[in-house]
Order: structure tokens, then C-alpha cells, then sequence
């Protein structure tokens, strides 16, 4: 069992290597800037132009961040932020009648528990048509070209 910090559900360790980097990263971006500034400026007026630009900067940020979503409109999804590799379908068998002996689930296909795919699976939806495409595209080649993929002729 880890040991928590400070009454949060993160171990020490982990808690104080993040607190090192947000601490290192502060001195090391705003402070050379600071430092670029002063040498130039000074140091009051480089506090300050630092300070503007840094309050600006955060403003801007803050205000993309709460006005995000209502500058789309009110029909904008949200919580879409990078997803990663979408979920894919991997065909176990192609054929004209579904079963499996492996997998006994596709037996009661279109019955119950499937469901027709709502908006939520659109994406699903398109990479399940272009896998199923593909398998008919290579199906057909096998069935009507020759092994090196040119359409044989038809007697």
C-alpha cells in the first residue's frame, strides 16, 4: 500500500516529481525570459512587461478555456480532446451465414443483446463499413483474379 501526501490519493514520490517539474519548468521558461528582459530593460520595467505579457497570455487562455464551448454554439460535443487509436473491428471469418465455433455471441445476431449503433458510434460505424468493404473487395479478387491480381477472363 502507497503512502499518500498531504491527504491526496497520489504516492509521494509521484506527487513530488510533478511539484519538481511544474517548479523547474516556471524558473526555467518565465525566469530566462525575465532574465532576457532585464538585461534589455532593467529590472522594474522587465518585472512589468514580463507580468503584462504573462497576465495577457493567461487571459487569453482562461477566456478560450470558458468560452470554448459556447463559442461553437450550444450544440457543440464536449469532452472531445484527443482520443487516441480509434476502436477497430478485426474479422474473424467471412462467409454468407454468421456463426462461430469460437465465438457463440454471433449465433443470435440481429437479435437480442445487439442494438442499432446511436450517433455515439458513428465513427464505429464507418470503420466497420470500410473493414467489411475490404474483406468483399479481396473476396471478389480471389474468387475472379488470377495470383498475381489481374482480372482472369470469364469463360
Amino acid at each position: 500500500m502507497n503512502e499518500t501526501c498531504v491527504g491526496f490519493e497520489i504516492a509521494c514520490d509521484v506527487l513530488l516529481k510533478g511539484a519538481g517539474v511544474v517548479v523547474t519548468g516556471v524558473v526555467l521558461f518565465i525566469g530566462s525570459v525575465y532574465l532576457m528582459l532585464t538585461l534589455i530593460l532593467g529590472r522594474w520595467m522587465g518585472y512589468l512587461l514580463l507580468m503584462v505579457a504573462f497576465s495577457g497570455w493567461m487571459m487569453l487562455l482562461s477566456s478560450l478555456w470558458i468560452f470554448g464551448y459556447w463559442s461553437q454554439g450550444p450544440g457543440t460535443p464536449v469532452n472531445l480532446g484527443p482520443r487516441g487509436a480509434e476502436p477497430a473491428w478485426v474479422v474473424l471469418e467471412a462467409g454468407v451465414e454468421s456463426g462461430s465455433q469460437e465465438f457463440p455471441e454471433i449465433e443470435s445476431y440481429p437479435g437480442a443483446p445487439w442494438e442499432e449503433p446511436g450517433l455515439a458510434l458513428a465513427s464505429a460505424k464507418q470503420s466497420v463499413t470500410s473493414a467489411v468493404l475490404f474483406i468483399l473487395r479481396l473476396m471478389s479478387c480471389s474468387i475472379c483474379c488470377s495470383p498475381n491480381g489481374v482480372l482472369s477472363q470469364y469463360s
